[in-house]
């Protein structure tokens, strides 16, 4: 018996337009019985998935998710399918543009921009996991004045130096890669994830999932769910934040990183102790870079309170994040605006 959302809730499917004429699917967490009753008296939330998947990467099937957490302490919670993932479907009149500049430039703006016009709400929290949250750190680097409220990134680095130590130069990669996509744009990544959750790859989904966390059949379960596939100009685009050791635009005019002294909406930043795709000295590093006043770093491990090890996808997915991790975003998304305000800690924080 496997649990997507408790029988009083559902999602709700809705389509934003981007200025360059995507139709990005947003799904809204809402009551079955009144739901439109709502609009004005809950906060908005919008959450973005990581690097390669749909909305289903935030709701696991065998624990609580963040979404019905959220609804039940009087949030409102959207989670968008950017370009090129699941419903989000491309303009028929010209070539489908994906890319991590464009999800940044386009997507998020439009995402919040409907949320803002159905509710009514002059401004909305975002948490971004992951690459989800590489990008709502480049919108806000972008946008200090964005019509957003607070915000949380979970297991989101800007920079891959810290990973490379040691290691050989990936160019040749890049330039390979760049020769193949020229060639196949587009990547069936859902298919393959799909044959590969059925094989004994109990290794390589522990990078993803900790086993004391996530059960591995809920982990193959999830993967099968959310994978989408992959465009090879987004693709590149990651190859050379991994070889160049930072994020930049695909022109190489932008470097996001550059950009984290001028957020400025209250940031709470979590890292998985057990997390082996992104480095946790990267995270600590994009923190320390944030203009915020009011800033959090959450450690999830046991030595800072968690209640087991965490490591990529756990934080979302983990049987324990209810209690673990979801109130700490709860109660953070809650708190009021709090001018220069001095960051503070909690039982799993270090603040710096």
């Amino acid at each position: 018996m496997t649990r997507y959302l408790p029988e009083n809730l559902h999602n709700v499917r809705h389509l934003a337009q981007t200025e360059d004429g995507w139709r990005l699917a947003l799904y809204r967490t809402t009551s079955r019985d009144n739901s439109s009753k709502v609009t004005t008296e809950r906060r908005p939330v919008l959450l973005l998935p990581g690097y390669g998947a749909n909305h289903r990467a935030y709701f696991p099937t065998n624990a609580r998710s963040l979404p019905e957490m959220l609804h039940a302490h009087g949030f409102d919670p959207w989670v968008l399918e950017f370009r090129g993932t699941g419903a989000s479907s491309a303009p028929k009149d010209h070539k489908a543009v994906v890319h991590i500049d464009a999800k940044i430039a386009f997507d998020i703006p439009a995402a919040i921009e409907l949320i803002r016009r159905i509710t009514g709400s002059q401004q909305v929290s975002v948490v971004g996991h992951s690459m989800g949250g590489v990008m709502l750190y480049g919108y806000l680097g972008l946008e200090p004045t964005a019509p957003v409220y607070r915000a949380v990134t979970v297991c989101s680095p800007l920079w891959f130096r810290h990973a490379r130590a040691g290691q050989r130069s990936l160019k040749w990669q890049v330039a390979a890669a760049q020769q193949f996509v020229s060639l196949v744009s587009r990547f069936p990544a859902r298919r393959v994830m799909a044959a590969l959750s059925y094989l004994p790859l109990e290794k390589g989904f522990h990078a993803h999932f900790h086993p004391e966390n996530t059960a591995i059949t809920d982990a193959r379960r999830l993967v099968r769910d959310m994978a989408t596939d992959v465009y090879g100009s987004e693709l590149v685009q990651l190859l050379r934040w991994f070889e160049s050791g930072e994020l930049t635009c695909r022109m190489g005019r932008i470097h996001y990183g550059k950009l984290l002294e001028n957020v400025q909406v209250p940031m709470l930043v979590i890292l998985a102790n057990r997390d082996s795709v992104v480095n946790q000295v990267a995270i600590r590093h994009a923190f320390e870079r944030l203009g915020s006043t009011e800033k959090r770093l959450m450690e999830l491990d046991p030595a800072h309170g968690a209640t087991v090890d965490y490591a990529h996808h756990d934080p979302l997915s983990g049987k324990y994040a209810a209690t673990d991790v979801f109130p700490t975003i709860v109660d953070w998304l809650a708190a009021p605006q709090r001018p220069n305000a001095p960051v503070e800690e909690n039982q799993f924080a270090v603040v710096m």
